[in-house]
């Protein structure tokens, strides 16, 4: 208690001052009889309407800092020492009263997994009703309220939404929902984890521009939480960067990122897919070693073991803090040897020798592939007719905005789903059962998959060993004997330690579930694997080794990938083809490098805007300015004709536009030539390919 006092003496009033003030916070879990510290001496603070960025690997503190600020701990966590005061409240030694009033007036906070934030028999609307309910609002004014809240987060259809279980929403869309309840009491501080984990690129800036405008106009300080230094960069002031439950390094985000003074800063941000970098070409850099182990007694900086710069010194003692400039410091005793580190980049050892060469069928096709929704009286076709062929040893990427049909496809393949009669799914040459309750051992042995959220996947009464003896059980892979050795191979593949395997999966933090089903999707030695997001939810480090290892597996293994994801760095690093899906119809098939360059069907042009955007304060994309139109304005034309900035006229409304096929054999279904949409899209780059879509294209 003395300690508490202490804290709350140095600085008197500042709770008037800041939305947020840490001093001195220690924090540890109990576990098995001993106290496991896993935040160490953390000081940070948030002025009012300031924003700042948190980064740092999976398991460094970051979502216990956040928890700890709401007064969410879990019962075997304590609070060791230092303060808390958000929202002008005194967290520390608060009762449960104290706190849910901090929750209702004071703080919101987004969840990385919006589906454990959202009961999933309860229609949005009443889920959403109640943020407004509490704070005095009628029933009528309320349902008002809740509509306006998600037309504010750019959901096309707020009231089937509010009609809709979360469990009839996707990933994207969930977690919409849950920033448009976070928003809805105005909160001093909003906290964020992880929240557009499961965005795409257009929705995610659309989603970062609404934050930003909503928290200055309301002055709501920010707490961003998250594994993408894009964003964090673009939304935040300034940032700290965690490892192992301490701050390394701290100042304006800027001049972190452009110079980072630690080694740990430098490597992450090494870890980042750069533009124009494939597999066939270099390596993504990881970097070697583990986190301490939690709990672990550390004498000198916790990255030393890690770091490839440090001396002798560095594992004596920890480094006292060193100020860089205004507002900056770092730990570390060597700063300068952070610039540059991690740039060098070992090439890939050339790639196996492909053997589709004489196969007489690809690894995966799909013949008219099509997936029918009923809702209510209306028909939703989220699939429409999707002709693919994959070859052994090739990675297809699939990218597209969240509901253009990307999982149904996946789900489709993987017979999770069952396709509209006349629909054909082959694997090596063998037709599929189209439900994977009638598919043979075999077929379920050579197609695995990591879906976008592993709490869907993982059942949580089962320990990690539990979830991985069973599928080496079922699929009947290895002998009883050899799974022990067989488990540890595979969890040292995805950077795991054993000691996991008798934690459940509510012990892990949401990279490390992610990383739970990479192994056990791997584990059945599978010939083709099926990638729904798989990357979403792991920061930057783990993310580069898991594509560094699916590289290195499809070489060695000619395995066949289909790999799904919204980061288009991520998909141009890995894939050999490039499939891009808008309204479960396929409006692009890229080829290689040629994928991204130009010629671009006009929905790819915009997704690749979204994506390279530098700046969320930049003109808005004409995407955006029609994202309204809801499926059935498309009627009998292109699909994208609702939201194209270069819709020629009649024709786009009412002709499905061909399938133009260029030289390398790069598909575009557009009615504007391939030559003239290459010409278009040579004049811009970057930001000022948003302006020059304003210009409308001259009717042939």
């Amino acid at each position: 208690m003395k300690e508490q006092e202490k804290q709350r003496e140095i600085a008197p009033g500042a709770e008037e001052r800041f939305a947020l003030l840490v001093r001195g916070l220690t924090v540890g879990f109990d576990v098995q009889g001993r106290t496991q510290t896993v935040l160490r001496d953390l000081n940070l603070s948030i002025r009012q309407n300031g924003s700042y960025g948190l980064v740092g690997e999976s398991g460094c503190g970051k979502s216990s800092l956040a928890l700890t600020i709401a007064g969410y701990l879990a019962r075997n966590a304590r609070i060791l020492s230092g303060s808390v005061v958000a929202g002008g409240v005194e967290v520390v030694g608060a009762n449960r009263k104290v706190l849910r009033r901090l929750r209702r007036d004071h703080i919101s906070m987004v969840f990385q997994d919006p589906a454990r934030s959202l009961n999933p028999i309860m229609h949005i609307g009443r889920q959403i009703r109640e943020c407004f309910a509490l704070r005095g609002m009628g029933r009528q004014e309320s349902i008002s309220a809740a509509l306006q809240a998600l037309e504010e987060v750019q959901i096309s259809d707020p009231e089937r939404v509010m009609r809709s279980c979360a469990y009839e929403l996707s990933g994207g869309m969930q977690q919409r929902v849950i920033i448009a309840m976070a928003l809805a009491k105005n909160p001093d501080l909003l906290i964020l984890d992880e929240p557009t984990t499961a965005l795409d690129a257009t929705v995610e800036m659309e989603v970062l521009r609404l934050i930003r405008r909503l928290t200055a106009a309301r002055n709501i300080a920010l707490l961003m939480i998250s594994h993408n230094f894009r964003i964090v960069e673009q939304l935040c002031e300034r940032v700290g960067v965690l490892y192992a439950g301490s701050l390394v390094e701290e100042g304006p985000t800027g001049q972190v990122f452009e110079r980072p003074g630690h080694p740990y800063t430098a490597s992450l941000l090494a870890c980042v897919p750069g533009p124009n970098i494939v597999k066939a070409e270099s390596r993504l850099f990881t970097i070697s070693g583990e986190l301490p182990r939690l709990g672990q007694q550390v004498t000198g900086c916790s990255f030393e073991p890690r770091c490839p710069v440090s001396e002798r010194e560095c594992a004596a003692r920890f480094p006292p803090a060193l100020r860089l400039a205004q507002e900056r410091w770092v730990h570390c005793f060597f700063p300068e040897r952070a610039e540059g580190l991690g740039r060098a980049v070992p090439p890939l050892p050339a790639p196996a020798t492909r053997t589709t060469s004489g196969q007489s069928a690809p690894a995966l096709k799909t013949i008219s592939l099509r997936k029918t929704f009923h809702h209510g009286s209306a028909l939703l076709t989220a699939v429409d007719g999707i002709d693919l062929e994959v070859l052994r040893g090739e990675t297809l990427g699939i990218v597209g905005e969240t509901g253009s049909g990307k999982s149904t496809l996946a789900k489709l393949v993987l017979g999770l789903q069952r396709p509209d009669a006349g629909s054909i799914i082959e694997l090596d040459g063998r037709s599929l059962a189209p439900a994977v309750t009638e598919r043979t051992k075999q077929d379920l042995r050579a197609i695995g998959a990591v879906l976008q959220n592993p709490d869907t996947t993982l059942n949580p009464r089962h320990t990690i060993r539990y979830a991985l003896d069973r599928s080496l059980a079922m699929l009947g892979t290895v002998p009883k004997s050899q799974r022990k050795a067989e488990v540890s191979a595979i969890l040292s593949k995805v950077r795991l330690r054993e000691e996991i395997l008798d934690l459940y999966p509510s012990h892990l933090s949401g990279g490390m579930k992610q990383r739970v089903s990479i192994a056990r999707a791997l584990i059945s030695h599978p010939t083709t694997l099926v990638c729904d997001e798989a990357t979403s939810g792991l920061d930057v480090s783990v993310q580069a080794a898991f594509l560094n290892l699916l590289v290195e597996l499809q070489s060695e293994l000619d395995l066949t990938y289909v790999f799904i994801s919204h980061d288009l760095r991520v998909v141009q690093y890995i894939s050999d083809r490039l499939l891009v899906m808008h309204r479960g119809v396929a409006v692009e098939l890229g080829v290689g490098a040629q994928a991204f360059k130009p010629p671009f069907h006009p929905y790819t042009e915009l997704l690749m805007d979204s994506a390279e955007r530098r700046s969320i304060e930049s003109a808005s994309s004409p995407l955006r300015q029609t994202r309204q139109d809801n499926r059935s304005s498309a009627g009998t034309g292109c699909v994208f004709h609702p939201l194209c900035p270069r819709k020629l006229g009649s024709i786009c409304e009412m002709q499905k536009p061909p399938v133009q096929t260029l030289p390398g054999g790069k598909q575009i279904r557009c009615h504007i030539p391939a030559g003239e949409l290459a010409q278009l899209q040579a004049k811009v780059s970057g930001d000022d390919v948003a302006n020059s879509l304003s210009a409308p294209v001259a009717n042939e």
